[in-house]
């Protein structure tokens, strides 16, 4: 639609119709996002807490609720962040993966989540294999409810 048109229309239609198409726009330009295969974790027996994956080479994973979901983020902002005077938060930097700031997404409930958005370092093998060590005497942390313990 060329801009010719729009100068009969009135001021509140203009708007509208810019909110359709930009809403439109964003749609189209959303990469597949699918759940990452998981055979054990958050998100193999609750799908809120399902890592996804994107094409772009980006995981989202779930932010987990208060306190640990935000100690994370702050510490991936911490160590990624440009201007970091904090020397003992940059020797970690090497072995993570990047880092590129967080989102909301809506689920398919219509509920709000919000993600980090980490590099997929997976991205390009046929059949990853993964494991996840946990180092020390115990495999909860100092919050864990009694069913954890």
């Amino acid at each position: 639609m060329s801009g010719e048109g729009l100068d009969n229309l009135r001021p509140w239609r203009k708007r509208a119709l810019q909110i359709i198409t930009t809403d439109i726009w964003r749609k189209d330009s959303v990469e597949d996002i699918v759940p990452l295969n998981q055979v054990a974790g958050h998100g193999s027996h609750d799908a809120k807490q399902a890592i996804l994956t994107a094409k772009n080479g980006c995981i989202l994973k779930p932010v987990q609720a208060p306190p640990k979901g935000q100690r994370e983020k702050q510490f991936y902002e911490e160590v990624f962040k440009s201007d970091a005077s904090d020397s003992n938060s940059q020797l970690f930097k090497p072995f993570l993966p990047k880092y590129f700031g967080s989102c909301k997404k809506r689920s398919k409930s219509g509920e709000f989540g919000e993600f980090l958005m980490i590099e997929n370092l997976s991205q390009g093998y046929v059949k990853p294999c993964i494991m996840d060590i946990k180092i020390g005497a115990k495999t909860y942390g100092p919050d864990a409810n009694p069913q954890k313990i």
